[in-house]
């Protein structure tokens, strides 16, 4: 019998990978750990493929050379493609798409780079991720954000401030020095339903109670920030640069 493996490290691609896969030919394995996806585990396997829905980490080489691994791509790729794709199809009003099955090769998102445009951003204010947060890719975001609003002379920005994420930040035990310590509040009384309902469009991502990445779970952060200083609810930030001109 042929063999798949689906590997995937996010909630809702395996929880419903499992009510489908009885349709499916073949036998498959699933993979939801980067430490079990290893050359020990894939050998007495012999897998046709390798399926990668939602991975977020690196492949290692040594599997990539041996075996035929899939990337499943969200969007009519190239089409969409970059960070968000579903989110981004959305804020442009298009409402139907299709999954791409890209072989994972080198070079597999970057193809030929046909135009190039400078993008300006006017801003006072910046929020971007947390630079300790567990989730890998969150780092170099706020690293790449530092360095673009450098503080050169002329700079407009002002302030910029991390914010935590729920199932990242926290996870991040205070053991390491880089922890996320709140140093900026902002109220959220008036607006934490907007947030609830804001997180509904990322309904895929969210979890039941008790995960931390639940509806219940950013409700009751809000009201423990809020109390914190003396709120009702409240959105925590730690300051990475404040300039008072």
């Amino acid at each position: 019998m042929t063999r798949y493996v689906f590997a995937c490290r996010t909630g809702w691609p395996i929880d419903e990978f499992p009510r489908r896969r009885d349709n499916l030919p073949g036998e498959w394995i699933t993979v939801t750990s980067k430490s079990d996806l290893t050359l020990d585990l894939l050998r007495p396997l012999a897998p046709r493929y390798v399926f990668f829905p939602h991975w977020s980490s690196i492949v290692p080489k040594p599997i990539l050379a041996a075996y035929e691994c899939v990337c499943l791509y969200m969007t009519d790729a190239p089409f969409g493609r970059g960070g968000s794709p579903l989110q981004s199809l959305i804020d442009h009003g298009i409402r139907e798409t299709k999954l791409s099955a890209l072989r994972m090769t080198e070079q597999l998102d970057a193809g030929p780079l046909y135009v190039k445009h400078l993008a300006t951003v006017q801003a006072d204010l910046i929020y971007t991720h947390h630079s300790d947060d567990l989730n890998a890719d969150h780092r170099p975001v706020s690293e790449a954000t530092m360095i673009a609003v450098r503080p050169m002379p002329g700079q407009k920005v002002v302030a910029v401030y991390g914010f935590e994420t729920l199932s990242s930040t926290e996870w991040v035990f205070q053991s390491r020095g880089t922890a996320f310590r709140p140093s900026h509040f902002v109220g959220l009384v008036a607006t934490l339903g907007r947030k609830l309902d804001a997180l509904r469009a990322y309904h895929m991502e969210m979890r039941d109670f008790p995960h931390p990445r639940s509806y219940e779970a950013v409700a009751s952060l809000a009201k423990l920030r809020g109390a914190t200083v003396g709120l009702a609810a409240a959105e925590a930030f730690t300051v990475l640069r404040e300039v008072d001109p």
